[in-house]
């Protein structure tokens, strides 16, 4: 990611989300994605005024996704791409 934001000229901030200090993530439950992407987002919200985008993909939708339901309480914003990887 790194070299990738290099290439690009892209301003990269790396943060520690800081999902191994929650207790609800560590015990491991189904839905931990859930827990784990709302760390991430309100830690990300605490830097910024910005909006934040999700890199969800199709493949995101067809299944239980806990992190999604993280995303749509943060307002995140997720615009799937029209063309996706193939297999």
């Amino acid at each position: 990611m790194r070299a990738h934001a290099r290439r690009h000229g892209w301003a990269l901030t790396e943060i520690d989300a800081g999902e191994f200090s929650d207790p609800r993530y560590l015990r491991n439950p189904l839905n931990r994605c859930y827990f784990c992407k709302s760390t991430l987002y309100d830690r990300i919200a605490g830097l910024t005024d910005r909006s934040i985008a999700s890199g969800a993909n199709p493949d995101d939708l067809g299944d239980v996704r806990p992190g999604l339901l993280a995303a749509g309480e943060r307002q995140v914003i997720c615009k799937l791409p029209t063309r996706w990887k193939r297999r």
